[in-house]
């Protein structure tokens, strides 16, 4: 905010949080006394921590990992909630993103090329496909499912704002010796 007196609030600020979500542990795990309301059946809530940098080095990529087999679709994308049988074309994308920053890039290029299924002949993205049923479902391309794929080939292309922004190499890193305090390498 170019306020240099409230930099300190907002380090602290970033640590404390950071310190929350590495503290739910494991991907389903309890979130600590109740900070957080559960909702581990959502995509998003699982790599969220990751494509955020509230999660970085080692326990980001634990976090992808436990979760893979459940969010993951091979072939056709990320799943917006582990029981249900759609995909949805934003949380692949940010999927794509957060595969990046835990230095697992040929994942993200293999997700990025899956979801290409909800590419609409008139360019953007359907917002999800439901594959039991084989139907685009809802019939939307929300301003979202139509942002998110530009910032997945920006990231994998190597574009330096863009890389800026989700590397999270600017960002404070907490204090040393937190799990979400280690920055991917940008390469």
């Amino acid at each position: 905010m170019g306020e240099p007196r409230l930099a300190h609030k907002w380090t602290g600020a970033a640590v404390r949080l950071g310190r929350a979500v590495a503290s739910a542990g494991d991907f389903g795990g309890q979130p600590p006394s109740g900070v957080f309301a559960e909702k581990d059946r959502y995509s998003m809530d699982w790599h969220y921590p990751a494509l955020g940098t509230a999660l970085r080095g080692a326990a980001a990529l634990e976090r992808i990992d436990a979760g893979w087999d459940r969010f993951v679709v091979p072939g056709l994308g990320t799943r917006c909630v582990d029981d249900r049988p759609w995909v949805a074309g934003g949380e692949t994308f940010e999927l794509c993103i957060a595969l990046w920053a835990v230095r697992r890039p040929d994942r993200a290029r293999r997700a990025l090329t899956d979801v290409g299924h909800l590419r609409d002949l008139d360019g953007p993205y359907w917002t999800g496909y439901v594959y039991a049923d084989n139907a685009i479902r809802p019939e939307e391309k929300t301003s979202w499912t139509v942002g998110s794929p530009l910032l997945a080939p920006f990231v994998l292309g190597g574009e330096p704002a863009t890389r800026k922004v989700f590397g999270g190499e600017s960002l404070s890193a907490g204090l040393p010796g937190d799990s979400f305090s280690q920055a991917p390498q940008l390469t």
